[in-house]
């Protein structure tokens, strides 16, 4: 990550929100950041239990938070936290509107939560994942359970829009960390495989698909050379162009084969519209991916509750 000053991790007590703890813990190590520890109660919850054991709602609150603090430390002290700034959370509330709250008022620049993939088959984000993913205004990162080791492959997701930018730009500060390997991916559609007036014959000659790559992978180079240029990065990257009629699926299958462990894409691009806060090809990257997903949101995004 970039210049990190505050991290959020939300913890359920699972083991995959263990494992967003201790990758929240490293990246807090990597900035000095100060890291807040977050669990949220379900009202009704408490509610049910006060009228149960027949308690005053302030004595149930008080203990609830007091039971979920020690679980806090239990799990803080699984992983090494060395001499971190740590602030534990314990909020009442609907899940998201606290955790949005907790963003705003400590100026977050990250927020980290375990995936969810075995409560939607099929799916890396459930419902609470993907809401914070398109809604919450900073940097997003969804962590699978079997991701709590250092990266070792990671895919950025190039579009050529001013968020890509920031998506290189995370994507070369977590490959320096980590040690890891970087692929800077851009997904295009064959544009003599298109059937419109404007495009060239399906039978296109060889060479001008040759000119055509060859001008595309320039491009990407280039734009991954800028992006980085007050960085003093020096290479040693992988620049890949995907073949692909959709641009999602195509990154997941590039992700899947390369067998990357965390992909990097932001969350509107060139082709986003205002009323979609997220974009079609974010929103089925981080549903289908099978790494870890850091989603990146443009400088200007902005989103308070009613």
């Amino acid at each position: 990550m970039d210049r990190l000053k505050n991290i959020i991790v939300g913890v359920d007590f699972s083991s995959r929100s263990r494992v967003a703890l201790s990758q929240a813990v490293r990246m807090a190590g990597w900035n000095r950041a100060k890291l807040h520890v977050v669990h949220v109660l379900d009202p009704l919850v408490l509610s049910d239990l006060t009228k149960m054991l027949k308690i005053s709602e302030g004595q149930m609150r008080e203990e609830a938070r007091s039971s979920t603090l020690e679980r806090i430390d239990e799990m803080l002290a699984s992983v090494e936290v060395g001499d971190l700034q740590i602030r534990r959370e314990v909020l009442v509330g609907n899940p998201f509107d606290e955790l949005l709250r907790l963003v705003n008022n400590v100026r977050a620049d990250l927020l980290v939560l375990g995936s969810a993939g075995e409560f939607a088959p099929g799916q890396v984000a459930g419902a609470l994942a993907s809401k914070c993913v398109r809604k919450v205004p900073t940097k997003v990162m969804l962590v699978r359970e079997e991701h709590a080791h250092p990266f070792a492959r990671v895919v950025a997701c190039i579009d050529f829009s001013e968020t890509s930018r920031r998506v290189v730009q995370q994507a070369w500060r977590v490959a320096q960390q980590d040690g890891a390997e970087a692929h800077f991916v851009h997904v295009y559609a064959a544009p003599w495989k298109v059937v419109h007036w404007m495009a060239p014959t399906r039978q296109a000659s060889p060479e001008y698909q040759r000119q055509f790559l060859s001008t595309l992978m320039d491009t990407l180079g280039q734009f991954v050379r800028d992006s980085l240029r007050e960085n003093g990065a020096d290479g040693g990257f992988h620049f890949d162009l995907i073949e692909h009629d959709e641009c999602a699926q195509g990154i997941v299958e590039f992700v899947r084969d390369h067998g990357a462990d965390l992909t990097i894409i932001g969350t509107r691009g060139r082709t986003g519209v205002k009323s979609l806060l997220m974009g079609t090809t974010a929103e089925r990257v981080v549903q289908r991916s099978p790494s870890s997903v850091l989603a990146i949101k443009p400088d200007n995004f902005r989103y308070r509750l009613e």
